[in-house]
């Protein structure tokens, strides 16, 4: 009878003996080198995520996300809280005391619904700070990040004793005192230099200084409180005029260095 040909499982298949074999004095390579940092590198969003942020921002950061899913009841402790377009309306009405068209709404509400379900959560809420607050370009869709924005350093209604009545109730309107602390807070984060100061005071003027326009013969060179519309009207403007200088920066980097800036769109 003819043998059939077996195969010996205690004996290393070749590829096993392959990757423990020095080559020629190189590093032998064994499985403990195919770990997950190899073979699965960081997203840009869990990259975001793993930021950091100021122990300041992060209390004002989650005292809005309360304010927006407001008076939801969660049954479990450990289900992720979420906002919906009802909760952003809700919110914007109180800011602007007019009617939002529902386009809007919406609008704000898809820019940051990362798995389309109609709801923002607590870690896609994270992430559109993050990933809008690092973004130098002002290439992100910010409408409800501007929202955001304006509501953490809007200050809670306080009775005499200056003790805030009730933690889903806020200003709106907000004052440059208001917005010193978490500006400074998240520049001492951001940059090491000695910088800061001046980069605050910028960051005053965008959202206080008035425009040639609107500043009137004699008047002060910055608003002393300014509402969410103005806020978003100037934030806005300022994000364009980046936008342009950015876009204006690599079309001059293309025409003096065609091959490293298209090397470096490629990377990106």
């Amino acid at each position: 009878m003819k043998k059939t040909k077996t195969t010996d499982i205690r004996k290393k298949p070749k590829i096993a003996e392959w990757l423990e074999e020095d080559i020629k004095g190189r590093k032998t390579i064994t499985a403990s080198a195919f770990n997950t940092e190899v073979l699965c590198e960081q997203t840009s969003d869990e990259k975001h995520l793993d930021l950091k942020i100021s122990e300041f921002e992060e209390q004002n950061l989650w005292r809005v996300f309360k304010i927006l899913y407001g008076k939801r009841v969660f049954k479990d402790s450990d289900e992720q809280k979420w906002f919906d377009a009802s909760d952003i309306r809700r919110v914007l009405h109180k800011l602007t005391g007019k009617h939002v068209p529902q386009q809007k709404v919406d609008l704000m509400l898809w820019e940051v619904d990362e798995n389309l379900n109609k709801q923002v959560d607590e870690t896609e809420f994270a992430l559109m700070y993050k990933k809008c607050i690092e973004d130098r370009h002002q290439i992100e869709p910010k409408s409800l990040f501007y929202m955001v924005q304006f509501l953490m350093f809007c200050r809670g209604r306080e009775d005499e004793n200056g003790k805030v009545v009730d933690p889903l109730d806020f200003q709106i309107t907000i004052a440059p005192e208001d917005t010193y602390f978490l500006i400074y807070a998240r520049l001492d984060r951001q940059f090491d230099d000695n910088s800061k100061r001046d980069r605050l005071d910028d960051e005053i003027k965008i959202i206080f200084g008035k425009s040639d326009e609107e500043r009137t013969a004699g008047g002060d060179e910055f608003d002393k409180e300014i509402d969410y519309n103005l806020f978003v009207q100037r934030m806005s403007k300022y994000a364009v005029t980046v936008r342009k200088e950015y876009r204006e920066e690599q079309k001059r980097k293309l025409k003096e260095h065609p091959q490293s800036v298209t090397t470096q769109l490629k990377a990106s």
